[in-house]
């Protein structure tokens, strides 16, 4: 039995509608009453509604496994948003049958009895409203709050058609009036739940499509603004009631990776406080503060934009094996780009010769380019044997680093490493930057622009 609180709470929310969907139809079908029949209806519609959220939960809650890295918090947008599509189909029907009763005519008697099922209905819907809410707020749960929105419209529904039973009791109106009072209301009720469903779908798909939740972007702005923080760049999205965070900051070059470690963990600690602190996964990543232009060294600066100049040129794949040298203060590249494998000897000298063009006038003091064209080929080698064999080939990046942990993921068509490494603590950041950037560059190279790599530094513990 899943243990998890979201499950049970979505569990006695289902037991408590199935008691009003048997009770509001029963009194249907002695009244004839389409506002109630729209309340049952509504009523079937969150039984199935609370189901699907059950099971969201109940996927939601598993930890992340081998397939799902970043666990399985997206279920619950997706129950979310199959609520709020039934929720819009149940409403366009009430809509159209409340137009057929109209112009057709029908027969409502309403009575004392149903006055005590709405009256029931109202006490059960605020008690489950309020402990729903209560619940989503706590546990950060889309699929909770999504029921607790419903049931919260419910004291809405219920109350207006309570409303009209007392009228019909009270004043005993002729029967064209109620028929067409009933059906107003019905149709006034279903308009609310559309627009209840159009909030609940495009919060859904926000999350489904890992829109930036501006809210908490401002909030991690504010909180290193507070402590004097330099940042960088910050990403963040949630998936369920989880929050993913990557952000760099940037701290004195003449620090060590121990004290800059200790900084990232207390803004780590700030940060997930203001949530609640087991729904937060967050990735600091640390460059040292530069001044002049550009945040790298000059050769690694130089280098980027020999590869960024190289593969904006049509017909240019991929770059790699870049190799730059000075002599009196002149600069010589040499590179290898990868062609599509099918053009000709000709075409692809053309492709080379405006790689040397371009590099020549986007880039001051070189003298010599030399392009070495290679056939391009879809990587498939595993992007972790690929790492290996990187720090295999440079002993100078193995001899100072050791990976902790490797994560890969994908989204959409765009792939992305998370790479966790320990180094010693007594290594400055700017010399940590330097040797992450060159294991950086080096991936991206082999694995091609379709990558994107993150490599986060941690201190190794001492024995």
């Amino acid at each position: 039995m899943n243990k998890d609180p979201r499950v049970w709470v979505a569990l006695v929310s289902l037991l408590a509608t199935l008691f009003l969907v048997a009770i509001k139809f029963l009194t249907y079908l002695f009244t004839g009453s389409l506002s109630i029949l729209a309340e049952s209806l509504h009523s079937s519609l969150d039984l199935l509604s609370t189901i699907i959220t059950l099971y969201a939960v109940s996927i939601a809650s598993k930890p992340p496994d081998i397939e799902h890295m970043y666990g399985h918090g997206k279920a619950e947008n997706l129950g979310g948003l199959a609520e709020a599509l039934l929720l819009i189909i149940t409403s366009l029907w009430v809509i159209y049958e409340a137009i057929q009763r109209i112009t057709t005519g029908a027969i409502v008697e309403l009575s004392v009895t149903a006055a005590l099922v709405m009256i029931t209905s109202l006490i059960i819907d605020y008690s489950r409203s309020r402990a729903l809410y209560n619940a989503a707020k706590k546990y950060g749960s889309q699929a909770l709050e999504a029921d607790a929105l419903h049931y919260s419209s419910d004291l809405i529904s219920s109350g207006t058609v309570l409303a009209i039973i007392i009228y019909s009791l009270i004043a005993h109106p002729s029967e064209k009036t109620l028929v067409l009072l009933d059906s107003i209301t019905a149709s006034l009720i279903s308009i609310y739940f559309t627009r209840s469903s159009y909030i609940l779908s495009k919060r859904a798909i926000d999350e489904l499509m890992d829109r930036t939740p501006k809210e908490i972007i401002e909030t991690i702005k504010q909180i290193t603004k507070e402590q004097s923080i330099s940042m960088k760049s910050v990403r963040a999205r949630k998936s369920g009631n989880k929050i993913f965070i990557d952000m760099i900051i940037k701290v004195s070059p003449d620090l060590n990776i121990e004290e800059a470690h200790k900084i990232t963990e207390k803004l780590e600690n700030i940060i997930k406080n203001k949530y609640n602190k087991s729904d937060v996964d967050m990735i600091i990543h640390v460059e040292p503060e530069v001044l002049g232009e550009g945040e790298l060294t000059f050769n690694e600066t130089l280098e980027n934009k020999i590869i960024k100049s190289a593969r904006n040129i049509d017909g240019v794949l991929n770059v790699n094996d870049v190799n730059i040298s000075y002599d009196n203060n002149k600069i010589d590249v040499r590179l290898h780009i990868e062609t599509n494998p099918n053009l000709s000897i000709s075409e692809a000298h053309n492709i080379a010769t405006k790689v040397e063009k371009v590099l020549k006038r986007n880039i001051n003091n070189i003298r010599n380019v030399v392009v070495h064209i290679e056939p391009y080929h879809a990587n498939k080698k595993e992007p972790i044997l690929i790492l290996y064999q990187i720090l295999h080939k440079h002993p100078e990046i193995y001899s100072k680093i050791r990976i902790k942990s490797v994560m890969l993921s994908t989204m959409s068509s765009k792939q992305f490493m998370d790479i966790t490494c320990l180094i010693k603590g007594n290594t400055t950041v700017e010399e940590a930057h330097n040797i992450i950037t060159q294991l950086e560059n080096y991936l991206i190279n082999e694995l091609g622009d379709n990558f994107t790599i993150t490599i986060h530094t941690e201190p190794e513990k001492k024995k």
